[in-house]
């Protein structure tokens, strides 16, 4: 699976990275990783909900990613169709 952190296409895509060369001093990254763990969590007496996941790269290097998704949105979705 290969994620961006841009969704309109380039005329050159970037380089696929590595996890290790992640830091936040680039604000777009291109990674090529595997989900090895998956979960959702409801936050009690909100509307908001997250999605959270360990990556894992190629050379083994893993990252833990938080998506926190407030109820309504657009991205609600995927939080429902991971829980059933």
């Amino acid at each position: 699976m290969v994620f961006s952190a841009c969704s309109t296409v380039a005329a050159m895509a970037p380089k696929i990275q590595p996890i290790e060369e992640l830091n936040p001093k680039k604000e777009m990254w291109r990674i090529a990783v595997r989900i090895v763990r998956l979960w959702t969590t409801t936050f009690p007496n909100s509307d908001t909900k997250s999605i959270e996941m360990v990556l894992v790269d190629s050379k083994a290097s893993s990252i833990f990613t938080l998506f926190i998704i407030v109820t309504g949105t657009k991205y609600i979705h995927m939080i429902d169709s991971i829980n059933h």
